[in-house]
């Protein structure tokens, strides 16, 4: 076993290119987005009712999300991965290219 060959081999797996890295996370960030308002623990991020029961939409909730795991450091623990778009939009990503369109 070769050590170099090892990190070589780990290292060429989990590079993504540029392009397809933007890519994925566009996409993701629909998919996010969505996540954040029917998933059954968070809801009403940037779809609210108000107080006289009014629809509203407020995508500084999504931005707001967005911002969360920079100013708190649980949004980094494995556990919040789902709630951490940077985190969840690099293996999102990851999945894509190596599974799913280097098969199409």
């Amino acid at each position: 076993m070769d050590i170099g060959n090892i990190l070589s081999d780990i290292k060429g797996f989990l590079y993504i290119s540029p392009t397809r890295l933007i890519l994925g996370y566009v996409v993701y960030l629909v998919f996010f987005s969505i996540y954040l308002e029917v998933s059954p623990t968070l809801r009403n991020i940037w779809i609210r009712r108000d107080s006289t029961n009014v629809i509203h939409f407020r995508p500084s909730g999504v931005l707001l999300m967005l911002l969360k795991p920079f100013t708190n450091i649980f949004f980094w623990y494995p556990s919040f991965w789902d709630i951490n778009y940077y985190v969840g939009g690099y293996i999102f990503t990851l999945i894509l290219d190596k599974f799913i369109i280097r098969y199409l």
